[in-house]
């Protein structure tokens, strides 16, 4: 993938593909007439609910994630590379399902902006992650969805709403502030945490929570005119696994996002620059925040510490194009014109390719170590050229 060099020794942008030393390096990604059936899924993710801990339940837990490759690689796409799936495909949205729970609120005629500038905002939870590392936090949260699916989910749904009954059983059902009872009484009684099974009648208009003067919920009451639950909600069977696997996922990876967000947005010390100019105007018509910092630097926080961005690279009078086969062959770039082929190439294997020492190392016929000190020393010769110290 062509690669702009944005700063000496980093590049922008990341592979989209993971390195040969990952353990889903060799996985293909299935196309849509190699999809497994849902049918065929499904009885695999039953399987796995009713399995006892153990190597077979692992083992399962392996097959079912390669059945999810290309649903995490989809995802790696979005975030590494920005790009969103055609909104009007199956694939596109089940996406949108997910950049919904990013999406600004307030604006409910989203549109293939919307979704695309969300889209290009996902890679900012990943700042300091490479691309196996991205696979591998998607992976966690597909792993905590797969353990999350309960196969009697309609089964214990029923149970809940016996115990309601029983719980409430000779109450008024009538409007008002009190609660009829609360998550925790039902949750004794079922031996288990029992706020999925409450959410989701409430979501179905089956059940009114109550909150406090600080809008937490303090208890539930049932709503007379559409309680009971009609009986064909516990007929449906078990709730399909494909279904709900990629329900909680978005759940998880909604949540890690965010709470990554949060980490670096709160990180004591770490100032988080806007690109653009300070008093201006964004768009031409949107007053900037004066208070904001910016990529021009001069800014004073709340305790008297003044803050700058470096921009001396940004300033510089380079004109540097993208880093492909042809720049290795022949470049006018004035910082990289006087460099041996060799050393551009270097330069491309390292920040475009995102190769190791070792596989450099073997494409270029040299010793390891030889690698590590060229690199080294074009690097100094940049930094020197460039006038960054």
């Amino acid at each position: 993938m062509p690669t702009t060099l944005g700063s000496v020794g980093h590049n922008v942008f990341r592979s989209a593909n993971l390195s040969s030393e990952h353990f889903a390096y060799k996985w293909p990604v299935p196309t849509k007439e190699d999809f497994r059936a849902y049918e065929e899924t499904n009885e695999l993710g039953i399987k796995y609910a009713n399995l006892p801990d153990g190597d077979a339940k692992q083992a399962l837990m392996l097959e079912l994630t390669q059945c999810f490759h290309g649903y995490l690689m989809k995802y790696l796409n979005m975030i590494v590379r920005g790009h969103l799936p055609p909104i009007n495909s199956s694939s596109g949205s089940e996406a949108i399902k997910f950049l919904n729970l990013l999406s600004p609120a307030g604006r409910d005629n989203k549109s293939d902006q919307i979704y695309g500038e969300v889209c290009r905002t996902l890679h900012l939870a990943f700042k300091q992650s490479t691309t196996d590392d991205i696979y591998d936090s998607l992976l966690m949260c597909l792993m905590r969805a797969v353990k999350k699916y309960d196969p009697r989910y309609v089964e214990k749904l029923l149970k809940v709403c016996e115990i309601i009954d029983a719980k409430c059983k000779g109450k008024q059902r009538r409007v008002g502030l009190a609660p009829e009872f609360c998550a925790a009484d039902i949750s004794k009684k079922t031996g288990t945490d029992v706020n999925s099974y409450l959410r989701k009648l409430v979501k179905r208009g089956h059940l009114k929570s109550i909150a406090d003067s600080k809008k937490k919920v303090i208890g539930y009451r049932r709503e007379p005119k559409n309680w009971p639950p009609p009986p064909v909600l516990f007929k449906q069977g078990p709730v399909g696994f494909t279904y709900a696997v990629q329900t909680y996922f978005r759940f998880y990876l909604h949540e890690y996002i965010t709470r990554q967000m949060h980490s670096i947005e709160s990180k004591e010390g770490m100032l988080q620059l806007d690109h653009r100019t300070f008093g201006g105007h964004q768009d031409g018509d949107s007053p900037i925040d004066q208070g904001i910092p910016h990529a021009d630097g001069a800014f004073t926080d709340t305790d008297g510490q003044n803050w700058a961005a470096d921009t001396r690279l940004m300033n510089l009078p380079l004109d540097i194009s993208i880093m492909d086969e042809e720049w290795v062959k022949h470049t006018d770039d004035k910082l990289f014109r006087n460099l041996e082929k060799s050393e551009r190439y270097l330069l491309y294997l390292v920040y475009v390719k995102e190769y190791s020492v070792a596989q450099i190392a073997a494409l270029m016929g040299i010793d390891p170590k030889a690698v590590r000190t060229k690199r080294d020393e074009v690097m100094s010769y940049l930094r020197g050229h460039a006038g960054v110290r």
